[in-house]
């Protein structure tokens, strides 16, 4: 992969790299990261590291530290999300470059959440007043909604 922040939400990071593959890169990372603010705990996997973040994290400043102590980290040229965050973008915002964008000051993510609820909220609503086809056509959008929100996050499931 050319980058090693493959994946950001409230409260969780996935880092991966060629480097953590090995066990004494991801011991490294995993000493660099104890008892760093911000991080709850970090969990080794095959070939990545999950971070379980407080809901204050500064993620730009792990991300600082972390190539401060494993500068292998940013060997590719262009593979250093959090060096592009020194110049000004955030890394999340780099994530959200990525095909995502976000719409009315909400992150995709909670954009998608409000639009399930507001669907289901309808359709509910709907249902009592008896307007069976408007019904139908809201309880349709909240099943496709929730379809595509447990496909997105069936790994996290």
């Amino acid at each position: 992969m050319t980058t090693y922040l493959v994946h950001a939400m409230e409260g969780r990071a996935r880092l991966r790299h060629p480097f953590l593959a090995g066990t004494a890169g991801q011991e490294r990372a995993l000493a660099a990261l104890s008892g760093r603010s911000g991080v709850l705990e970090a969990r080794p996997g095959s070939g990545s590291i999950l971070l379980l973040l407080t809901p204050d994290a500064d993620l730009d400043g792990i991300c600082r530290d972390l190539e401060t102590a494993l500068p292998e980290l940013c060997r590719p040229a262009d593979g250093c999300r959090c060096r592009s965050a020194r110049s000004g973008a955030s890394a999340l915002s780099g994530l959200l470059r990525r095909g995502q964008s976000a719409s009315l000051g909400l992150s995709p993510r909670k954009l998608e959440l409000r639009a399930l609820l507001a669907a289901c909220g309808l359709s509910i609503v709907l249902g009592f007043t008896g307007n069976g086809r408007a019904h139908l056509l809201a309880g349709t959008a909240f099943g496709l909604l929730a379809a595509r929100h447990v496909w997105t996050r069936r790994k996290a499931l």
